[in-house]
């Protein structure tokens, strides 16, 4: 596991937040014995009228352009710069019902209605 330090900041300057059950799914997920790759990466794409299209996927590397956060014990998370702006104040929780699972981003940056494409 090769993980770039230089862009290294501190968990209350990362822009997204975990609620207590996210937190310990990513844990749960991380401590898996079968799981190779411990980081965690966060990712976005432009969805254009339905938002943002958002990604958690674990990585075994980082690059040169990844912001790292130990978020908690044995949690490393990453964002590469682009996407650092547009998940500030992001709020990652998890959500389990009859019907499914999975992370929610409540994210207060998104555009909340279609304003019309060019």
């Amino acid at each position: 596991m090769s993980i770039n330090t230089e862009n290294k900041i501190d968990i209350n300057n990362f822009p997204v937040s975990f609620s207590e059950k996210a937190l310990a799914v990513v844990s749960n997920a991380i401590k898996s014995k079968n799981r190779i790759n411990k980081i965690l990466r966060i990712s976005i794409e432009g969805g254009g009228c339905s938002g943002f299209k958002y990604g958690l996927n674990f990585i075994e590397n980082t690059d040169e352009n990844d912001i790292l956060c130990e978020y908690a014990k044995d949690i490393n998370i990453v964002i590469d710069i682009n996407t650092y702006s547009c998940i500030k104040n992001t709020v990652i929780d998890f959500v389990k019902t009859d019907n499914k699972s999975g992370f929610t981003f409540n994210n207060p940056n998104a555009a909340n209605a279609c304003n019309g494409c060019d």
